[in-house]
């Protein structure tokens, strides 16, 4: 039997080899990381898209109920007087939780607070906004959405 030196190199793969595999697939990993990150981010930012949206939804279906069970009624007496009234009227099924603060509590701008005022009177609730001290990539504040 012929002993061929060739053979011994194609069948291993050498040290160098892996060692140049495991650097370029350390450097895809570490190139996708802030991909993944960037998308939890946005997971984050359509959670809190969705909550605002819902809850400011129930807040106009129960001003519209108490419109037609009394239109005379005075106009920021028809919104309700916290989120838990939304609950126990059934308008929504639970306060959702804010994805940045991970609460389930929320700021209240009441219909007859001043334009841009940052407390609120709490006389009723006409908008809600998150808590979140955050910005946006595009610098604006998750809580003046």
């Amino acid at each position: 039997m012929r002993f061929d030196k060739r053979q011994v190199f194609i069948k291993g793969v050498t040290f160098i080899e892996l060692m140049i595999s495991l650097v370029v697939l350390s450097i895809l990993a570490f190139l996708a990381l802030p991909l993944q990150e960037n998308d939890v981010h946005r997971d984050k930012e359509v959670q809190l898209k969705r909550a605002l949206y819902s809850m400011r939804r129930a807040i106009d279906k129960y001003w519209e109920e108490e419109h037609r069970s009394d239109p005379k009624k005075n106009y920021s007496k028809k919104y309700p007087l916290n989120l838990h009234v939304l609950l126990e009227k059934r308008f929504i099924r639970k306060i959702p939780v804010d994805p940045f603060t991970q609460k389930a509590e929320w700021q209240t701008i009441s219909s007859t607070d001043p334009l841009n005022s940052i407390m609120s009177n709490k006389e009723n609730v006409f908008d809600v906004r998150s808590l979140s001290d955050l910005e946006n990539k595009d610098g604006s504040k998750y809580k003046e959405w």
